[in-house]
């Protein structure tokens, strides 16, 4: 967005009270190679205001239940009116089907049944994050009036408990402006 030319005052409408210390400069210095979506249709109206999706899968080696878990969001407004998405169950003797859908089609978009699960991402979005941080010795640099300061990482530590397992234990470190970075904490830790 600021490389695109993006206003501060709209940056800070968008992302409110998160970018105290974004440096819109060395945004600007960042190249990236080119674009998955083309620019013909990059900032066409008719596509979805919010083109993101994401999703994961566990598997059910790594489930209670011995299960896999599937968890989606398409990101497609569901605020709009009319409506494009509705939620819709399929029942039948021994079978069901539910999920969401469009009208017109016949049948779910995303959603389960009886023997599977599926999903969908929102796949027409050019899905590259870039974010410079210069960082050495457990500290990341600012540029701030008096010069480039080197700020020590937040950190916090934090026990992930699992029934009949070791917990595992992790350290988060982060920056004042940048999402946390999950540090493995070796399992000597536990000895």
């Amino acid at each position: 967005m600021v490389q695109a030319g993006v206003e501060r005052a709209r940056l800070d409408e968008l992302f409110p009270g998160i970018l105290e210390g974004l440096d819109e400069e060395l945004l600007r210095k960042v190249r990236l190679r080119e674009t998955v979506v083309p620019a013909s249709v990059k900032w066409n109206p008719a596509l979805a205001r919010m083109m993101a999706s994401n999703n994961w899968v566990i598997s059910g080696k790594r489930s209670a239940s011995g299960k896999p878990m599937l968890a989606n969001d398409p990101h497609l407004g569901a605020n709009r009116l009319p409506n494009v998405w509705y939620e819709a169950v399929f029942i039948s003797s021994e079978r069901y089907g539910l999920g969401a859908t469009m009208p017109g089609l016949p049948g779910l978009l995303i959603g389960r049944t009886n023997d599977v699960a599926w999903g969908s991402t929102y796949p027409f979005m050019d899905a590259l994050d870039s974010w410079v941080e210069h960082c050495k010795d457990g500290k990341f640099r600012r540029e701030t009036a008096k010069g480039d300061q080197w700020i020590p990482f937040r950190q916090r530590r934090e026990t992930i408990l699992r029934r009949k397992r070791r917990p595992i234990l992790r350290r988060f470190t982060r920056t004042n402006t940048a999402r946390p970075m999950v540090i493995p904490i070796p399992t000597s830790t536990f000895s």
